[in-house]
């Protein structure tokens, strides 16, 4: 979450304004149409507001192609920052246990990772991974983070999403985690189901990966 990221009717000033990553936009604002009980159209704005629950709004807003798009705003009692440091330091500690419960885990077929508290990591004997996870040529060295979270769904089965961004390659690769006694258990995320920084669903067929300590 951006702290940037808000939507407000300022009635004093007679303005309105919405900013997300994509939109930057400024109206004066003219007061509003009810349309009926949960939906109002602000006058002369591309904006209309969709009243869900006292916390949660949805704005409709309609770009200059007349493309419509919906929008999910939520009220939050705490500050942007201390939500935004908040996640920080979650996705720190979710990858130092990783780190902790090992930081070196092998497997006879896939090689043997050993990750550093810096959140580097080095990784040999992958060569079962490529093409299919893994680009040919890519280094075996490179970073990870734990920056996605898990649906409800996953939460009771896995730990959290591990990203690998490796020497060679340009794009990263995810995997579901589980620590488990003395193993490292990860789940390739080829074909699952991402939206925003949440993972919804599992691969079809993914390959899992056993690694001991």
């Amino acid at each position: 979450m951006h702290p940037l990221y808000k939507f407000t009717i300022d009635e004093t000033e007679k303005k309105v304004s919405l900013n997300t990553n994509e939109i930057h936009e400024n109206w004066d604002f003219d007061g509003y149409t009810k349309k009926d009980s949960n939906e109002y159209t602000l006058n002369g704005i591309p904006l209309k507001i969709i009243y869900r629950r006292p916390n949660y709004i949805v704005l409709r807003y309609t770009d200059s192609s007349g493309k419509p798009q919906d929008l999910n705003f939520v009220t939050i009692s705490e500050s942007v920052a201390d939500i935004v440091n908040a996640e920080k330091e979650r996705r720190n500690q979710a990858y130092l246990q990783i780190w902790s419960h090992g930081p070196i885990y092998s497997s006879s077929s896939y090689g043997k990772i050993n990750f550093s508290e810096d959140g580097s990591f080095r990784w040999s004997g992958y060569k079962l991974l490529v093409p299919s996870i893994l680009d040919a040529g890519t280094k075996g060295t490179g970073s990870a983070s734990v920056k996605y979270s898990l649906a409800k769904g996953l939460a009771s089965s896995y730990d959290g999403v591990l990203t690998m961004k490796f020497d060679g390659m340009n794009h990263e690769v995810n995997f579901l985690y589980k620590l488990e006694d003395g193993a490292l258990r990860l789940e390739d995320t080829t074909g699952s189901t991402f939206s925003g920084n949440q993972i919804k669903s599992r691969s079809v067929s993914p390959v899992i990966i056993y690694l001991k300590k």
